[in-house]
């Protein structure tokens, strides 16, 4: 793997960006996420760090799966959908050879 490890260190921003890997509307979901709940929103990240999911795989679990609503995006976050990482996983154009899982990513670092 070679994505940015989050460290217990880094702060919101830093982690969005790392997360974000650079792309704008993970980006903006992600700060959608952070918005949605002071507390919790940050573990929202937490959960997309441990399932590998970043960068343009945000971007389409939230837009292609979710329909563009986050709940549902946060209901698919929480509950490890299997069916939105396999859709992640199968898409047809790999912008990142990262495999997102349903757990257990943030472990193999």
């Amino acid at each position: 793997m070679n994505r940015k490890k989050i460290e217990l260190t880094s702060g919101v921003i830093e982690t969005l960006q790392i997360m974000s890997e650079g792309n704008i509307g993970a980006a903006r979901i992600l700060m959608d996420l952070l918005k949605k709940d002071d507390i919790i929103g940050p573990m929202y990240m937490l959960h997309l760090d441990d399932m590998n999911i970043r960068g343009e795989q945000i971007w389409l679990g939230y837009k292609d799966v979710c329909k563009e609503d986050l709940d549902v995006f946060i209901s698919k976050i929480i509950n490890r959908d299997a069916a939105m990482v396999r859709y992640i996983n199968e898409y047809p154009y790999k912008g990142t050879t990262e495999i997102a899982t349903t757990n257990g990513a943030s472990k193999r670092w």
